[in-house]
């Protein structure tokens, strides 16, 4: 589990207060500014490919020059309006970063300060290098004495507060079914391959990957103290991690809320996994309770039978490669790279690496984020942004509202709790009201004799007595799972709230200066989307109050299951490469989400223009033509095949070129807006189209 957040765990979807220490005053610029980059205020026409018909090819239609021309950076493994958006953000925010360096204005212990020397003892690579794997030995000479059951539970104390879980994951997160306590789960350890899928499935993908894998450790190996048998390491490890992949939840399995819900009296554990002392594990790890929810029904007994078989010579080769593979990023750069070599160029296709500042933000973003991010709002994000985006969520939930009205599939009464589910949605937009306190966190910068490998350890530590905090006490629904910085939004069906950060309030996604078509088609969607996450197949059976419940009718429950399975048929016929289809079961929840983000925000478009008034063409294109390119130009996507790949096998979400046009093939106003007619290839006869929401 990453030690920066419980979110990606919990939330269903994909995860700083500048205090008067500083002297300086930050003077506030608009997100244009941010660079030299064109930014415009309608469709980019430049990007368009006119000789493709929107009938025929309506993604080509939009992107199709940018498609041709834009050029992939090397040190990506995919990019498009989300990627040059980033980029353009993780620029401004490291202008900022080295400006304040400079300056030095914050005083000492400050969380601002803090993120500055964070940042620099990753830059320091001269350190690093000195230092090469030796703060890594203590921890690996703790794994030698591991040999029993119980060796096992006091070695994973020792580490689970510092590196990704080995074997077993423990951690506070809020009841599914009483949303607003903190209560302990218990999942499995983390894995070196990207999916379950990649260890078991028969396909030559994923028996090559496998391949390179073993190779990899080996190689990797060659940087433990004694140069040992990396060969055989490797071996044990997949033999480890194979086991443990079977035991775990497929990735269909794993979206349904019910198979994650398995609560059990700690006694219990002792039954499925007696070998292991599970009440001292919890207590040592300062986690003490009496009961708690099992996230991975099937793994215990397998977790229990390799502890019968006692072989554990290969347990320590997968606790020596679990605690490589999860800290070669904070030793020196040849190791780092070595390690980087299987996970961003082999895995993902990827020819070059990550300039190492751009690696250092998003570390110091992951471990320390909000320190960082209130200078990032108080520098780049207006009152005027805020304020338009409420707006546009107040159009959103009034759209989503009498949608649910039309609804011909579902009883009134459903209908009532749908709509109070809509109407009690917490919408937290920009930057949280409440900043975390990271003053108890322990940095130190180069001048003091800090490190990387020491830094990282006190921001894990950080984050695991942060979680270790909340057990047993209520839910802060204040709290954000995301940082203003970052470029994305998510809904967690846990709090029922949708959440924008500042980031992703800029073009495309949204402009202040933008018709209303564009930014409807834009961040209006992607609000519609985020709504959508509430009533998708995973977040359909929260309440308004975020708990796991039941509320619907039976047979309004089963209507919504038939639509959703057309849906998850209609994308699994989609094939993305030759032989390669998506997923539709595992892309449902996204699906959903896209579908009723773009039918929710057209709603949402024509009340605007009821209060507001309709314009006419602009460009040559008519309002609801805009609309419709505003969401194509937002997912405008390049990819490597290697990305492409995994992808499909382990993201919820389909590629951003199918989700530019497969969503508005249902929609009749699509085909109205441009004269799509049977046998044309946008063309989706009415029966086959689905309208969930």
């Amino acid at each position: 589990m990453k030690r920066n957040t419980v979110l990606p765990l919990i939330v269903l979807m994909l995860g700083l207060r500048l205090t008067g220490c500083q002297s300086g005053k930050i003077n506030r610029e608009k997100p244009a500014s941010m660079n030299k980059q064109e930014v415009y205020h309608a469709i980019p026409l430049q990007y368009m490919d006119t000789t493709i018909r929107p009938q025929d090819d309506f993604y080509m239609y939009v992107n199709g020059t940018w498609q041709r021309t834009a050029q992939m950076p090397p040190d990506r493994s995919r990019w498009g309006a989300f990627s040059e958006l980033r980029k353009r953000t993780d620029s401004a925010l490291l202008d900022l970063v080295k400006t304040l360096s400079v300056k030095n204005n914050y005083r000492s212990g400050s969380d601002q300060k803090k993120a500055l020397d964070y940042y620099a003892s990753i830059m320091d690579t001269a350190t690093r290098s000195r230092l090469g794997i030796r703060p890594l030995v203590p921890f690996l000479q703790a794994v030698d004495s591991v040999n029993s059951p119980e060796s096992l539970r006091k070695y994973l104390v020792r580490t689970e507060p510092y590196f990704e879980s080995a074997f077993l994951t423990l951690y506070a997160a809020p009841h599914m079914k009483q949303s607003n306590i903190n209560v302990l789960y218990l999942s499995s350890g983390t894995f070196g391959l990207p999916g379950r899928d990649y260890y078991l499935s028969g396909d030559e993908d994923a028996r090559r990957r496998r391949n390179q894998y073993r190779q990899h450790i080996e190689r990797m190996w060659q940087f433990l103290p004694g140069r040992p048998d990396g060969k055989k390491a490797a071996e044990n490890v997949m033999k480890i991690e194979t086991r443990l992949a079977r035991a775990v939840l497929n990735k269909v399995e794993r979206r349904q809320p019910e198979n994650r819900y398995n609560p059990r009296k700690m006694a219990d554990l002792y039954k499925e996994a007696p070998s292991f002392d599970w009440r001292a594990y919890a207590d040592e790890l300062g986690l003490h309770s009496d009961s708690l929810i099992l996230s991975q029904p099937r793994y215990l007994p397998a977790f229990e039978q390799i502890l019968k078989e006692g072989d554990w010579e290969a347990v320590r080769d997968y606790l020596r490669w679990t605690l490589l593979r999860s800290s070669a990023g904070r030793l020196s750069e040849e190791i780092s790279h070595a390690n980087w070599e299987f996970y961003g160029k082999t895995l993902r296709g990827t020819p070059r690496r990550m300039p190492l500042e751009e690696r250092a933000l998003n570390t110091v973003n992951r471990g320390i984020g909000e320190a960082l991010g209130k200078v990032y709002v108080d520098r780049y994000f207006t009152p005027e942004a805020k304020q338009k985006a409420k707006e546009l969520v107040g159009y959103l939930q009034k759209a989503y509202k009498e949608r649910i009205d039309r609804l011909d599939w579902m009883s009134a009464e459903t209908k009532e709790k749908a709509k109070e589910k809509v109407d009690k949605l917490l919408v937290k937009i920009g930057y949280p009201d409440k900043w975390k306190d990271y003053s108890t966190m322990k940095i130190k910068s180069p001048a003091e004799g800090g490190n990387y490998f020491d830094n990282a350890l006190a921001v894990h530590r950080w984050h695991y007595d942060d979680m270790r905090r909340r057990l047993h006490r209520p839910v802060d629904r204040s709290e954000w799972g995301m940082t203003p910085q970052t470029v994305n939004a998510y809904y967690n069906p846990l709090n029922n709230e949708i959440v924008f950060p500042a980031a992703i309030l800029q073009a495309p996604f949204f402009d202040p200066h933008a018709d209303a078509a564009v930014n409807f088609g834009g961040i209006g969607a992607v609000i519609g989307h985020e709504i959508s996450h509430g009533f998708d197949d995973q977040g359909a059976k929260f309440d308004a109050n975020g708990n796991f419940r039941m509320w619907w009718k039976p047979e309004d429950f089963e209507n919504f299951q038939k639509r959703g399975e057309k849906l998850a048929e209609q994308y699994s016929a989609i094939e993305v490469l030759p032989g390669l289809y998506i997923n539709g079961k595992f892309t449902l929840g996204e699906n959903i989400g896209d579908l009723g983000g773009v039918f929710a925000a057209y709603t949402a478009l024509n009340k605007y223009w009821n209060d507001h008034g309709k314009p006419g063409k602009i460009d040559g294109f008519t309002p609801e033509q805009r609309y419709f390119m505003s969401w194509a130009v937002v997912w405008r996507t390049k990819m490597r095949k290697d990305a492409l790949i995994k992808q499909i096998k382990t993201d919820p979400h389909s590629p951003g070129r199918v989700r530019a046009y497969q969503p508005l093939r249902n929609m009749e106003a699509f085909h109205r807006a441009f004269t799509i007619r049977p046998g044309d290839s946008m063309y989706l006869a009415p029966r086959q189209r689905v309208k969930i929401w």
